[in-house]
């Protein structure tokens, strides 16, 4: 009989350790779990890539989130996924955010990123030695585009409409093509179209002269927007990945190459990006988002030049938009 005791109690104790060892692996699984999947939707932007580096980081699981990026061929697939329902978060522009709003699941402005400096702009013919010269004359520009709503401002500062002047679409990647072909007498692109069309013709103007143009955001999905708590944590990833990277010359090195990796680019190219990209931080946000603030105004005035170009149906209360 001591013999089956001795069994029953070394079973127990086996039972028991079993038990003990399992204890962890299930809470490794819980935790895992319990994290929160967000979904981000990218394409070849250097803005979009700094998910990569945040990803790299700890601070997503240490907010109990998990980033699932999601890369696009495209600008223009990548936002109308979004819109589509695929992703939580996106990049846009000031002009397509207003643009796009209400063509699908709805999306909200949630942080105000960074901002391109004069990397979009016009280049006219050499002879044109003033933008109101181009009266009665054709100009290249792709049609419900940033470049189209950069060309209706130039042309506003100088005392002309775009009834005013022949429009013709083409792709921003043929500006150059046009202009040194002779059919158009100035092109409105950006980089590195712009520099390409430069070489035929003269720079004009560019977002240089209008810096509220040409921002880029983060958009957010109604799940997110609805849910405080996570769109709380999503700012936190962002801004606490730009300050991780902005701290010190060797973690922005480290964010080039992580970058160049996810890409199969060149870091130095990355690094050339940083210094050409003014990035706002949550204080500056707190200014550009405040109510009847610049970002407000502008999307206003977007969402009228819109309505009027008949290219939406409706103008927007562009406040109800923006999340503070």
């Amino acid at each position: 009989m001591s013999i089956f005791r001795s069994l029953r109690y070394l079973r127990k104790k086996s039972n028991l350790l079993r038990l003990l060892l399992a204890v962890p692996v299930l809470l490794l699984t819980f935790t895992g779990c319990s994290k929160t999947v967000v979904t981000i939707g990218v394409n070849k932007w250097p803005p979009c890539e700094i998910w990569y580096v945040a990803e790299k980081l700890k601070k997503p699981g240490s907010l109990g989130v998990r980033l699932k990026i999601i890369r696009y061929p495209s600008w223009r697939s990548n936002i109308e996924s979004f819109y589509e329902g695929n992703t939580d978060v996106t990049h846009s522009s000031y002009f397509n955010f207003v643009y796009y709003y209400n063509r699908g699941l709805k999306g909200y402005l949630g942080v105000v990123a960074d901002r391109i400096i004069g990397a979009d702009g016009m280049v006219t013919a050499p002879s044109i030695t003033d933008i109101y010269e181009l009266k009665g004359k054709k100009i290249g520009v792709e049609v419900d585009t940033d470049e189209y709503f950069l060309l209706y401002k130039i042309l506003k500062n100088h005392f002309l409409s775009l009834k005013d002047v022949v429009l013709v679409s083409i792709n921003s990647s043929e500006a150059g093509e046009y202009l040194k072909s002779g059919n158009v007498r100035a092109v409105v692109t950006y980089e590195p179209f712009l520099s390409e069309a430069a070489r035929y013709g003269r720079r004009s103007e560019s977002t240089l002269q209008y810096p509220d143009i040409m921002q880029d955001i983060l958009v957010f999905s109604d799940r997110i927007v609805r849910n405080k708590k996570l769109e709380g944590k999503i700012k936190k990833i962002w801004f606490g990945t730009l300050n991780w990277i902005f701290e010190s010359k060797e973690n922005l090195r480290k964010a080039s190459d992580i970058m160049a990796e996810a890409e199969n680019g060149n870091a130095d190219d990355y690094l050339r990006f940083f210094s050409r990209f003014y990035f706002y931080s949550e204080q500056d946000n707190k200014k550009l988002l405040k109510v009847n603030g610049r970002t407000e105004r502008i999307l206003k005035e977007m969402s009228d030049f819109l309505y009027n170009e008949k290219m939406i149906t409706r103008k927007y209360d562009v406040s109800a938009l923006i999340q503070r």
